[in-house]
């Protein structure tokens, strides 16, 4: 519980059983130099496996398979496997560093259903905001950009994209603002919308916790700093539960914007 809110967070029985704090707990695991691996904790059921090389994104499952089983062996399939190269760069064209970019494959069930999608390794883009794959599986594979300091994960198929050796990945570039009032009692609440209008998730520091949201509520006319993106354009104002103002907005990247309205 963080002040008026509760945060539920969901673990798994088998992590549960077998002590972890993680939620994939005991049903993972790494293989060793000889490709052993075991998974503790399982209750005396049957699961479905997955195996993924982290280094290609590779994957083999699903297989199915019954807690205590000592036999079980996962095979990789020999995908193909192609260089994926590119950049990241801002809606401006601005070059980003340190950005995580990551593939990310679909699970299957024995049934046929899509499962949860998994990750390889992943790239942190350089200083011209380059990255690279010597080897990747890619059919199917979508990769997922993530700058540490923006509010959100862009995805990118690999299938639509023309070249893969020189791809370049545009995702919003980051911005910072604190908004302060100089009357409190003129909003309650604020939001931030794009060019087009739509609302933008920001996130602020709530006790502490970082959370996504739309809006939120103001505390004294002066909010904490808010994390968007170069796409944000108009803030608007709440007050007594409807709009009461909207303002332009450009914020300027690298620093903390003061917007005083």
């Amino acid at each position: 519980r963080v002040g008026e809110l509760t945060l539920l967070l969901d673990f798994d029985l088998e992590g549960v059983i077998d002590g972890a704090e993680a939620q994939a707990g005991g049903r993972e695991a790494t293989s060793d130099g000889a490709g052993r691996f075991e998974l503790t904790g399982l209750v005396d059921r049957s699961y479905t496996l997955h195996a993924i090389d982290p280094r290609t994104g590779e994957l083999v499952g699903p297989v199915p398979v019954r807690a205590g089983d000592q036999t079980v062996v996962l095979r990789l399939p020999g995908e193909p496997r192609l260089r994926v190269a590119g950049r990241v760069l801002s809606f401006a064209g601005e070059p980003l560093a340190g950005v995580k970019v990551a593939p990310v494959r679909t699970l299957r069930s024995a049934g046929g259903r899509t499962g949860r999608s998994r990750w390889g390794e992943s790239r942190t883009s350089d200083a011209e905001g380059r990255f690279v794959f010597e080897e990747l599986c890619t059919e199917g594979t979508v990769l997922s950009v993530h700058a540490a300091d923006a509010p959100h994960v862009s995805s990118f198929e690999l299938a639509v994209q023309p070249d893969l050796a020189a791809l370049e990945l545009r995702i919003p570039g980051p911005r910072y603002l604190r908004v302060l009032l100089d009357d409190p009692e003129r909003a309650e609440g604020l939001a931030l919308h794009d060019a087009e209008g739509r609302a933008l998730d920001v996130v602020v520091q709530v006790g502490g916790v970082q959370l996504s949201c739309a809006a939120f509520f103001l505390q004294g006319g002066t909010s904490d700093v808010i994390l968007t993106d170069e796409r944000a354009r108009t803030l608007v104002l709440h007050r007594g539960g409807k709009e009461s103002e909207r303002i332009p907005l450009f914020l300027a990247p690298g620093s903390v914007n003061e917007i005083r309205p």
